[in-house]
């Protein structure tokens, strides 16, 4: 699955669009899908779509702000930043559906951090250098922020919970987790993958 990252092929539009998480996608996939979803909440995404997107939305803010960061340039990262939320949190809620965990789980880690810069700003705007809460509110802005960051690396890190679908030589295989073997169902169209998966699966019961 990691090397169809790198695969040169066309977006598959139809597969972006469903609820299924797409183990197999490549990166510009990764990159498209959340604005295809943009808020939608339903379905599922794996691992691998949550961190390219968010990687490639680091480091497009982190550019952003170096260039843009005097006069009125600094609209466009704020811009930017505002039109990448929307469809960062609605990715964050399609990764916990893929732990089988409710989406309202991913107000924690969202709520720590913009509560944390909420406050971090405001304390920088009303609070003087030499006030009496000069050093109080920045930790415990920085404590919120970093609780946030390690809530959403652990629904980031956590392997999906649903039965994941592994391409080999065009064929699909399913872990069906009977003695850790997976079976090998004979089939290279997706949609009907999880037929083929039940029918094997109630055969072996």
């Amino acid at each position: 699955m990691s090397i169809a990252l790198l695969e040169n092929r066309l977006p598959r539009v139809g597969t972006m669009k469903s609820s299924d998480a797409m183990y197999d996608a490549t990166l510009q996939e990764c990159l498209q899908r959340p604005f295809y979803l943009f808020a939608r909440g339903k379905g599922r995404a794996c691992r691998k779509e949550i961190w390219v997107f968010d990687i490639f939305v680091a480091c497009a803010s982190y550019a952003l702000w170096s260039v843009c960061d005097t006069g009125a340039w600094f609209i466009i990262p704020i811009v930017a930043s505002a039109i990448c939320l929307i469809p960062q949190y609605a990715l964050t809620v399609r990764r916990l559906h893929d732990l089988m965990l409710s989406g309202w789980w991913a107000m924690l880690p969202w709520g720590l951090s913009l509560g944390s810069y909420t406050v971090f700003f405001c304390w920088a705007v009303v609070t003087p250098d030499n006030g009496p809460y000069s050093y109080t509110v920045p930790m415990l802005a920085l404590l919120g922020m970093t609780l946030g960051l390690l809530v959403k690396l652990v629904m980031m890190c956590f392997p999906s919970r649903h039965y994941k679908p592994t391409v080999d030589n065009g064929a699909v295989s399913l872990d069906l987790g009977y003695d850790n073997q997976p079976m090998l169902i004979k089939s290279t169209n997706h949609d009907h993958l999880r037929n083929e998966f039940e029918e094997v699966r109630g055969a072996n019961e």
